[in-house]
């Protein structure tokens, strides 16, 4: 009897090792844990130096790349005639133009000679007009953005929302939308002083602008003629200098001159089109106020281009982190390809390791599995690059996997 309760005891010890070893040995081995060893950070060497002008408030962007900031006052301030790019943009929401194309026509009434006799005996800007000629929506459009017509703004906003008060009201609706909060249209034309704004909002105006292709031709013009005889010229004189293929001037007496430009660059052997804008720019000793205004464009748009480097971020074969495994191997995870970025002195770039979803370990993982994504981003720029491990991961020994705790 005691023997047989020694065999039945010792039994029971052996199921017992058994069934634990099968336990061992059928647990999940666990997942590897991720240690990145490249910098989550890294920066243009240098300081930006932009020619900001003094005392103006001024922004410059490049899309694609980023913003490469602001300056001066935040507050915001009239705009004059730059409030015509979004008066542009209204109209052809209501009559969508393709490039080329004349658009509807309208009839010049006796009412709209009166009113561009009236706006240009107070000195106003104006496209001349007579009574019964008949102007394509192209022409109209060319006759605020290109001769900047106040009378052609009043025109063209009553045909579109029945009333310049209406007008004005879609012309705050869309600013909100585009989130310009520190934007108000008081017209279409921008005569009034109420008419305020930034120049990095109107940057963004003038960077919604330029994707309408038939803006975009327009505001490239130097000049129009006028449909019963006569040229009129674009305020925008350096219209082709400095690559600048647009997009508007605007003056007021109280709150001085604003350019916002769009020009086209080569900026590490790539075409781009770099934005930016000045608001309230005063008469200095050497300039008048708008002459200065398109002078401190030049200057920044200059500045923009040359500033722009490109920078090698991560390598082919660069190792960027290990995979630890929970049985004690480790192996490196190496990018696939390099990833530059373009940025100026004194941007950052970020790093960061994406791990895909759990790679089952336990029968070992090959060389050359890919195991996550190295994401780096700088302004709007945002590049993947594939991680891959570097060499094979051998699969848990059997010791390992019946005696670990």
């Amino acid at each position: 009897m005691r023997v047989m309760r020694v065999q039945v005891i010792l039994a029971i010890i052996v199921v017992i090792i058994v069934g634990l070893g099968v336990v061992q040995w059928a647990r999940p081995v666990g997942q590897p844990v991720a240690r990145a060893v490249i910098p989550t950070r890294t920066r243009w060497p240098g300081t930006l130096s932009m020619p900001w002008p003094p005392g103006v408030q001024a922004a410059a962007d490049v899309p694609g790349i980023g913003f490469l900031g602001r300056h001066g006052p935040t507050a915001p301030e009239p705009i004059g005639s730059v409030a015509k790019m979004m008066t542009a943009l209204i109209v052809l929401a209501h009559h969508p133009l393709a490039p080329g194309s004349p658009g509807p026509s309208l009839t010049i009434t006796p009412a709209d000679v009166a009113a561009y006799h009236r706006d240009a005996a107070a000195f106003q800007s104006v496209m001349p007009v007579q009574a019964g000629e008949r102007l394509s929506e192209r022409t109209l459009l060319k006759g605020i953005l290109v001769a900047s017509g106040n009378n052609v703004a009043t025109l063209l906003a009553q045909w579109g929302a029945g009333s310049t008060a209406a007008f004005a009201a879609e012309m705050n609706h869309k600013a909100r939308a585009m989130g310009l909060h520190s934007t108000h249209y008081h017209g279409p034309s921008g005569l009034s002083n109420a008419t305020v704004s930034t120049a990095w909002d109107q940057v963004r105006v003038a960077e919604a602008l330029m994707r309408s292709p038939a803006l975009a031709e327009m505001v490239a013009m130097p000049q129009m003629s006028v449909p019963h005889g006569g040229i009129v010229y674009n305020f925008n004189r350096v219209l082709g200098r400095g690559g600048v293929i647009g997009v508007k001037t605007g003056s007021t007496v109280a709150g001085g001159a604003s350019f916002i430009w769009a020009a086209r660059q080569t900026i590490a052997g790539k075409s781009r089109i770099v934005y930016g804008g000045v608001v309230g720019q005063p008469p200095t000793a050497v300039h008048h106020q708008l002459r200065q205004a398109l002078d401190d464009g030049l200057a920044l748009i200059k500045a923009t281009s040359h500033a722009i480097v490109a920078r090698r971020v991560l390598s082919t074969g660069q190792t960027v982190g290990y995979w630890e495994m929970p049985w004690g191997s480790r192996v490196g995870l190496t990018a696939t390809r390099n990833a530059s970025l373009l940025g100026w002195p004194g941007m950052t770039a970020k790093i960061r390791l994406e791990l895909s979803p759990p790679v089952g370990v336990s029968r070992g993982v090959a060389a050359g599995t890919r195991v996550g994504t190295m994401v780096v981003s700088a302004g709007s720029q945002i590049r993947r690059v594939p991680v891959v491990t570097s060499g094979r991961v051998l699969p848990p020994s059997p010791l390992w996997r019946l005696t670990r705790l």
